[in-house]
């Protein structure tokens, strides 16, 4: 098998070449681009839900302070260090919420149904 790939006629001595750039030398930005539109598959390119992006920029709009368009942004983003979404992220947290005791903290409980957060 080793002896079995034909030799050139050429006789030219072997050189590396990156067939995605113009000068046949692998750049960095061109590796980026190889990673970005050919080695992905068809069920990385497919959108799974809708967009949030005008939500997100929506967030910064609002006629409040920064700290309170920040936590807007947390919240359409998914952002908030709850323990479910530490959970999700492999961080190991109890489950429950200790404010009020319920089972799992979630950014809908903490921050709309919690007794604590209504009464606040």
């Amino acid at each position: 098998m080793i002896q079995s790939p034909a030799i050139s006629p050429t006789h030219r001595r072997d050189t590396f070449c990156w067939s995605y750039t113009k000068n046949g030398e692998y750049t960095v930005k061109s590796g980026y681009w190889v990673a970005m539109n050919l080695m992905r598959t068809d069920e990385a390119l497919e959108v799974l839900q809708p967009s949030i992006t005008k939500l997100q920029d929506f967030a910064w709009t609002v006629n409040a302070p920064q700290k309170i368009c920040h936590l807007i942004w947390q919240l359409i983003s998914g952002q908030v260090a709850v323990t479910r979404n530490l959970n999700r992220r492999n961080m190991r947290c109890d489950n429950y919420f200790p404010r009020c005791g319920e089972p799992e903290e979630t950014v809908t409980h903490a921050i709309f149904e919690c007794p604590p957060a209504l009464q606040a």
